[in-house]
């Protein structure tokens, strides 16, 4: 997916970064959200070498073995250019909990070109 697939090509081009995928891997919650994408687009899933790139909100890019984009892991509010081209380009925005989900769409909410916030 476009923008996604260029940051994640970048990343996968520089050696160093494959350190952070053991990190990201670990977080609460990232293998059911590593399952539902699996489910969802019958492909094996695994945690991108781009995680934390601003394209993504700081989240965890959940790519195919090719590492082509297919959902977000936990990205953070107000973090970045995000989420726009994610959002735009349908792409799934996966989160550990509840409370994670719903403060993203407050957030998502108040950004909104003339709201209040």
């Amino acid at each position: 997916m476009g923008t996604g697939g260029l940051a994640e090509r970048a990343a996968r081009a520089d050696p160093s970064r494959a350190a952070l995928t053991p990190h990201s891997a670990r977080l609460p919650g990232i293998d059911r959200a590593i399952e539902q994408t699996a489910a969802v687009f019958h492909t094996p899933v695994t945690v991108g070498w781009s995680a934390g790139d601003s394209h993504y909100a700081s989240g965890v890019p959940l790519v195919n073995d090719v590492g082509t984009l297919l959902a977000v892991f936990d990205p953070l509010p107000r973090s970045g250019p995000c989420p726009a081209f994610l959002v735009d380009a349908g792409v799934p925005l996966l989160f550990p909990d509840a409370e994670r989900q719903q403060r993203f769409a407050r957030s998502k909410a108040t950004a909104r070109p003339g709201a209040d916030g």
